[in-house]
């Protein structure tokens, strides 16, 4: 069961009850968050970090007056967050950990005019999950490649039984168009950007795969005679082969739910996607620069890694690892982490065969909610329209904030 999160209620009182000069704010969309900031005041810090909750927080960062000092959480590498707060490269540049950070894999996307605003903390990558009990899986990696995800899902098809449509899962249509090399960028003018080529050819491969399981009526009639129900269910009853969830969510699926599975890393020319990923950042505008670059460096440092991991447990806040996933430094996975999750001992992939991605538009996380998702369940048909249709109308009916 999880641990209720008062500490929002308390968020008020404790605001103002904090004096400005002993108190730096951080805001973030993970609650997970929350259980770090108290390990943090927990530590003899002369200065306070008095959380907030902010379920929009991209869109919250610029509209609200009141800024924080500190801001963590998902779909921050775009270049209107970046702009606003300050170079991590030379305020953490005798951090250890940082330095390792430069050379992975997760920093692409966080820098900026020789800058780096952001830097990587966690990552929840995207798996393929099946029965123990199913003969059909190689044992012999972590890794699963999509193709061999769509072959081995083909073969398992039968009547009353689909292996795998990426159409399924939402996060698995976007991460294959990532792969893919899809490049989903910020554009100035058009608010998104891709590689048009490389597009066609994943949307394509999609339709490919939509025919080898039977076609569009077809598969229609299964997803709506079977597809309603819970996705687990569905495997431990052999009706599916796959389900991708990000590892996070996998690990957190109750021990009766998960006793019986098991999963891959889905990777795409040997490249891992990284699915979620968490990043921190130090508003330019700050109460404290110095209290500020103090929490990161804590954050960054791998016993207090253990420490977040071992206090999450502990409280049984419901959430997995590391602010919810790996942490972005191999170490904390390796050493720490499998001594609280005996389970993934020898199932730890490494930062370095991860995608690396581009910086992403600013409303991202709208962007793959409202255009691209419904886009690619509309390409699936024949004479669909194009992804450059499908922005110019969602541009037009979309509420900047």
């Amino acid at each position: 069961m999880k641990k209720p999160f008062l500490l929002f209620i308390l968020l008020p009182v404790l605001l103002f009850a904090c004096s400005d000069s002993k108190s730096i704010v951080l805001w973030s969309d993970r609650q997970e968050v929350a259980d770090a900031v108290e390990l943090y005041n927990m530590s003899g810090t002369e200065y306070r970090v008095i959380f907030q909750y902010k379920k929009e927080l991209v869109s919250s960062f610029f509209k609200e007056e009141t800024k924080p000092d500190i801001i963590i959480g998902t779909d921050l590498s775009n270049s209107l967050v970046k702009n606003n707060l300050a170079d991590l490269k030379e305020a953490l540049k005798t951090d250890e950990s940082f330095s390792e950070l430069l050379m992975s894999p997760l920093i692409s996307g966080t820098e900026q005019h020789k800058e780096f605003p952001l830097v990587p903390l966690s990552f929840s990558p995207l798996t393929a999950v099946f029965t123990k009990e199913s003969k059909r899986m190689p044992r012999s990696s972590l890794y699963i490649e999509i193709e061999e995800m769509r072959d081995l899902g083909i073969q398992f098809n039968s009547e009353k039984k689909r292996g795998y449509s990426p159409y399924w899962d939402e996060s698995f249509l976007l991460a294959f168009l990532d792969l893919s090399g899809a490049g989903f960028r910020e554009d100035s003018e058009d608010l998104l950007g891709w590689n048009r080529e490389e597009l066609a050819q994943a949307t394509d491969s999609l339709k490919e795969w939509r025919d080898l399981n039977g076609g569009l009526e077809t598969m229609d009639a299964f997803d709506g005679k079977y597809m309603y129900d819970n996705p687990v269910k569905l495997l431990k009853e052999g009706r599916n082969l796959f389900r991708s969830f990000n590892l996070g969510d996998y690990m957190t699926l109750s021990d009766s739910m998960n006793r019986s599975l098991d999963f891959f890393y889905i990777t795409f020319g040997s490249k891992l996607y990284p699915g979620t990923v968490i990043y921190g950042g130090i508003n330019r505008n700050n109460r404290s620069i110095d209290q500020s670059v103090l929490f990161m460096k804590w954050i960054l440092d791998k016993k207090s890694q253990g420490n977040i991991i071992a206090s999450a447990l502990k409280n049984s806040t419901g959430t997995f690892g590391f602010l919810g996933g790996l942490s972005s430094l191999d170490d904390v996975n390796r050493e720490i982490l499998v001594s609280y999750y005996p389970g993934l001992e020898g199932k730890i992939p490494l930062t370095s065969y991860i995608h690396r991605e581009p910086e992403k538009p600013v409303e991202y996380g709208k962007i793959k909610e409202e255009l691209l998702v419904p886009w690619l369940r509309n390409s699936r048909r024949e004479n669909g329209e194009t992804l450059e249709e499908a922005l110019e109308k969602w541009k037009k009916l979309r509420i900047p904030f």
